[in-house]
């Protein structure tokens, strides 16, 4: 299972590319959040979205107040796809600084235009495509797999102290077939509704490059370790923090994140939001060179 902790981290000079300015939520208005510029992806997708009701004295199930909040965050999460999707599309932007800091700068390796597209169409595209918030009627009464859609996403929200929601994590994602799942579900901690506004994010990005990532910007990050989401090829992990083996969620700090092997990048769920919220908070890192001069 997939944990997203919560970690404030201050962001120091790496590569060479100078301080960056971790933040949510202010993306560039020119930038429309795409519904209707979303392209198919050729993922398995869902075909429905559940939720855990918490009538029934199922410690899993979701208030009428966290679902709306839900929907919030996944407008969020939502909104810094669209930001990356964007400056993806833009040819050359594999050549830019956040997306040679959060990718990688080697053309042998990851900044090339085939990797750049793939990036774009199964990490960003695909969220916008396929994560969405359940409708009020589709709920389920138990936090039980047997109970739970095999081609669905299910939302359940566990109580504070249980297995899911360990401190630090906020979040959790099951991917179909893992862990002894045959369902995909997402998991959201009591502390995932304290998290920060998006604005608040993006805006303290901007200001001293430092983390306190928004409840968007971990559902983001979830979404990059379902199968159904992103595809089985592309499917993201963890990756271990080199400096800390058995840290809680791996490689989180947007230091250790900055400083990954290229391959190792596109891999770790992390790099994936990070880079969307570099262009949210600051379009000009997204551009291709000749662009931003």
């Amino acid at each position: 299972m997939l944990l997203v902790s919560a970690q404030s981290v201050l962001v120091l000079s790496v590569l060479l590319f100078g301080p960056e300015v971790l933040g949510h939520g202010l993306l560039p208005r020119g930038v429309p959040l795409r519904d209707e510029r979303v392209r198919s992806v050729s993922t398995a997708g869902f075909d429905d979205y559940y939720y855990i009701e918490n009538e029934t004295g199922s410690g899993y199930g979701c208030s009428v107040k966290k679902l709306a909040a839900l929907k919030t965050f996944i407008d969020e999460a939502r909104e810094l796809a669209s930001a990356a999707s964007s400056f993806l599309e833009q040819g050359g932007s594999e050549l830019s600084p956040a997306y040679m800091l959060w990718f990688g700068a080697a053309e042998e390796g990851n900044a090339k235009p085939a990797t750049r597209e793939a990036i774009r169409t199964h990490h960003y595209e695909a969220v916008l495509q396929y994560l969405k918030p359940p409708s009020p009627e589709n709920y389920i009464s138990w936090m039980i797999k047997d109970f739970l859609s095999p081609t669905g996403l299910t939302y359940a929200c566990p109580p504070k102290l249980s297995e899911e929601c360990r401190d630090p994590t906020v979040a959790g994602a099951h991917d179909k077939g893992d862990d002894g799942w045959a369902v995909d579900a997402i998991m959201l901690c009591p502390s995932l509704f304290k998290r920060p506004s998006h604005e608040a994010m993006v805006e303290q990005w901007r200001q001293d490059r430092t983390l306190d990532h928004s409840a968007g910007f971990a559902l983001l990050q979830a979404a990059q370790h379902l199968s159904r989401i992103v595809g089985e090829s592309r499917k993201c992990g963890n990756v271990p923090d080199p400096e800390a083996p058995g840290r809680p969620g791996g490689c989180s700090r947007a230091t250790c994140c900055a400083s990954l092997s290229d391959a190792d990048k596109i891999k770790n769920s992390r790099n994936m939001a990070f880079f969307a919220l570099e262009v949210a908070a600051d379009s000009s890192r997204g551009e291709p060179p000749e662009l931003s001069r």
